[in-house]
């Protein structure tokens, strides 16, 4: 079974029975193999059109360029010419992947003022325009007109992903499948993390049996700066197109030092760049030098023509970290018989230290730890000695961790060994579970938690001050006017009492509201607070990020550090062999042989009682003369005296 079919299958059960206690979830799930399109498999094609023409929702999983779209409509195309009755609404997120849609033949774009035209067999729309035909289904029911309805919803991970800016399209989607308003509902994704959310009758997921990536290998690289280094990009050996999720920071770049660099925003949707993509699937190494672009770049444009030396870069300078966006992004390029990339990047700032403190009981500082890792999903303290002196009892420990801040019990005893939250004085490290990676469902079970108990403490608030209102109103000898306005100034108060309450609430105020006396919990938004803290995760945790990335595009992934102009690294021994490491490895030498060689440091290696027969006297030997002469013995840069007196006698 595929992995993302599987995660479908696992998880839904548990997210329905938390949010909805209903044990409704998708119980059919299957894997079909396509060899370069999901096409190329007449039996594929025919659980396609098995899946429009029963009753029902359908998942449909499958990669950024498997053909799924193209596919799905030329299914459709088949279908309403076989049932006269049938008509297909295709949803789709944008206004160019709509007109994409159109250009098929058969296919009816409707886009911001056209008409919709009911005599249309298919038509393609945006998920704003969506209402228009719900509303014509709604009229044709009422009138009991005899017509077949499907959906097919392109992007479906948009529903979560998008809900929040995109809020009344999305309801009204949701509405209309929910209300059966479509006798087919198709959802079609590449990515259905969030999916497991919604209900479905089946889900197909659709895998490659010959699958290769754009490129060759990926490598996760860390940075000082990620903005100095886009800054920092060599344009003669590459060109890159740079995801780099921030308009500002893109039109400070292309303004004040990289003019030479287009750009792909959602303001920028009708340019010339953007169109000559999108409808030619080609980026052109002249004039440019480069393009910088948003998520917008991640729906509607594949690319199969491009400069030899293209290279994407998914950068990422804050926490704003997707694993399916470096995927949706990667994609977007195409693998040819002429043209392949041989390296794409993920650029991350370089993680902080770890670092951790003893507290007392008052919370006062007793004493800092600095050699803290993250090992297995624990924090794990090694420095413990310290606290050795310390009077055994109860205290707190504040892990101060890359990923965020967590404060725990800690216990000083003189006759246990070490251990979890344990110290035995014996020197041994210390280790807290529950400090690592935790599972989307740990992280959504605790927000849905706290949002419940938050919605119940604001909720008592605003009853209690509605009680105080009604009763005033009740003993209150006042006029009618006088209550209507008493009563429309008592709402507004509760609600700005009540906004202010959620918006102290951090990560969880977008998923809490106010409406008509009551706080609420917008699940979907939950959901997608929930996810996304999931994902930032792998900002911290390179080896899961390095695990799914390998997972997912299938291909090597290594990790690389650099440093950039931003943070200059102060001048010592072991920085001066960064990029030489082969050299260091043959000639490890000790100290004075290190001196002589790099820093031309006068000492016994160049005094001319050494090398008589040299002819340097100022300047260090020359390393083959000193490895010719007294040989290298390696003792890793260590005053070792028995090595010492080695040298002395060579």
């Amino acid at each position: 079974m595929g992995m993302r079919a599987d995660l479908i299958r696992e998880m839904s059960p548990q997210i329905r029975k938390l949010f909805y206690n209903d044990s409704h979830y998708c119980r059919d799930v299957e894997t079909r193999k396509y060899d370069r399109y999901i096409a190329d498999n007449p039996d594929n094609v025919k659980a396609l059109e098995d899946a429009m023409t029963n009753k029902g929702i359908t998942l449909v999983v499958a990669p950024t360029g498997s053909g799924k779209s193209r596919t799905l409509a030329d299914v459709a195309k088949k279908v309403v010419k076989q049932d006269k009755d049938c008509k297909v609404f295709i949803a789709l997120p944008t206004v160019n992947t709509v007109q994409q849609t159109g250009n098929i033949p058969d296919v009816r774009a409707m886009v911001g003022g056209d008409m919709f035209y009911t005599s249309k067999k298919i038509t393609a729309t945006t998920y704003e325009k969506l209402d228009k035909v719900q509303d014509y289904i709604r009229k044709q029911k009422a009138l009991g007109v005899k017509e077949r309805y499907v959906l097919i919803l392109d992007e479906c991970h948009f529903l979560v992903t998008q809900h929040k800016f995109r809020e009344y399209a999305m309801k009204g989607i949701i509405s209309g499948i929910e209300q059966n308003f479509y006798d087919s509902a198709i959802l079609l994704t590449a990515t259905p993390a969030p999916m497991p959310l919604f209900r479905c009758d089946k889900c197909i997921e659709f895998e490659s049996d010959s699958y290769r990536p754009v490129m060759d290998r990926i490598e996760i690289e860390f940075v000082d700066d990620v903005v100095e280094y886009i800054k920092e990009i060599d344009l003669d050996k590459h060109f890159p197109f740079v995801r780099l999720n921030s308009t500002k920071r893109i039109g400070n770049l292309v303004k004040n030092y990289l003019p030479s660099y287009g750009v792909l925003t959602s303001e920028e949707k009708d340019s010339d760049l953007y169109n000559s993509i999108v409808d030619r699937e080609t980026i052109q190494s002249s004039p440019l030098k480069g393009i910088l672009t948003t998520s917008v770049s991640e729906v509607g444009i594949n690319v199969t023509s491009y400069p030899s030396n293209l290279q994407m870069i998914a950068a990422f300078p804050d926490w704003n970290m997707s694993v399916d966006s470096i995927e949706q992004f990667f994609n977007r390029a195409r693998r040819t018989v002429t043209s392949h990339i041989e390296c794409a990047k993920v650029i991350l700032p370089k993680p902080k230290a770890n670092e951790a403190y003893l507290l007392d009981g008052e919370g006062n500082k007793i004493c800092e730890f600095h050699n803290v890792v993250l090992e297995n999903g624990m924090a794990v303290i090694k420095d413990t000695a310290q606290m050795d002196g310390i009077p055994c009892g109860k205290y707190k420990v504040k892990l101060d961790l890359y990923g965020g801040k967590v404060i725990r019990n800690l216990y000083i005893r003189s006759t246990e060994n070490s251990g979890e939250a344990t110290y035995g004085m014996d020197s041994q490290p210390v280790f807290f579970n529950g400090a690592g990676f935790s599972p989307l469902m740990g992280i959504l079970k605790s927000n849905y938690r706290a949002a419940k108990e938050v919605t119940a403490t604001l909720q008592r608030y605003a009853d209690a001050f509605a009680k105080v209102r009604d009763e005033n109103q009740r003993t209150g000898n006042l006029t009618d006017d006088e209550m209507e306005g008493l009563e429309l100034d008592d709402n507004e108060l509760m609600e700005v009492m009540a906004l202010a309450g959620i918006e102290a609430q951090k990560r969880l105020k977008d998923c809490l509201k106010y409406e008509d006396g009551k706080i609420r919990v917008d699940y979907r938004l939950l959901y997608m607070v929930s996810y996304d803290q999931y994902q930032r995760q792998y900002l911290y945790h390179a080896d899961r990020l390095k695990e799914e990335l390998e997972a997912r595009m299938k291909v090597r992934v290594d990790f690389v550090e650099t440093a950039t102009g931003k943070e200059k690294r102060d001048y010592d021994r072991n920085n001066l062999w960064d990029g030489l490491e082969y050299v260091r490895q043959e000639v490890v030498c000790e100290e004075a042989y290190y001196n002589a060689i790099v820093k031309w440091e006068e000492n016994k290696y160049t005094s001319d009682i050494h090398h008589s027969d040299n002819k340097f006297s100022s300047k260090p030997a020359s390393m083959s003369y000193i490895r010719e002469k007294y040989g290298c013995v390696e003792v890793r840069f260590k005053k070792d005296t028995e090595e010492k007196k080695k040298i002395a006698k060579a």
